[in-house]
């Protein structure tokens, strides 16, 4: 992926850009639903995409993707649109200088609920609106869980 990514911003200073970025998201989500002491849902998804931003003579231009495999053109798209605005523009977009900053963050988490079968969530929810039903005399329940986990990549010109 640095690769692609380095390609990315490699054309974004080529084509002259004051500015451009890149930013790739991959997501995971998992969801469970109980209703009336049964199982209603299980969902599990997963997304990914990158967005591209490029400031070319203080114009924006912004393309997205969910095809990572196809990056160079995202860019093109970015870099063209960047050149269509020039021609609508009132006033250029101009950028304060900063410092370069190469970091990495994570979340602390104790237990990442990925690790824990969702067999233990569906029996944990199950037991919950049994506790429900008989603290309140429910004829009705339900429970669910959601979780996400996102990995973002950030990087820019």
């Amino acid at each position: 992926m640095r690769k692609k990514i380095e390609m990315v911003l490699e054309r974004i200073r080529a084509c002259g850009a004051e500015y451009g970025d890149i930013r790739i998201i991959d997501t995971i989500k998992e969801s469970i639903t109980t209703e009336d002491q049964m199982v209603a849902d299980i969902i599990d998804s997963r997304s990914k995409g990158a967005g591209i931003r490029v400031i070319l003579d203080g114009s924006l231009g912004f393309a997205a993707t969910q095809d990572l495999s196809n990056l160079a053109e995202t860019v093109e798209r970015a870099i063209q649109i960047a050149q269509a605005g020039r021609m609508l523009q009132k006033e250029k977009i101009v950028l304060s200088a900063k410092e370069i900053v190469r970091d990495e963050y994570q979340t602390p988490i104790e237990i990442d609920p990925f690790t824990i079968s969702k067999e233990d969530k569906i029996n944990l929810l199950l037991r919950a609106e049994k506790a429900m039903r008989e603290a309140a005399k429910l004829s009705r329940t339900t429970g669910s869980m959601v979780f996400q986990r996102q990995d973002k990549i950030y990087a820019d010109t």
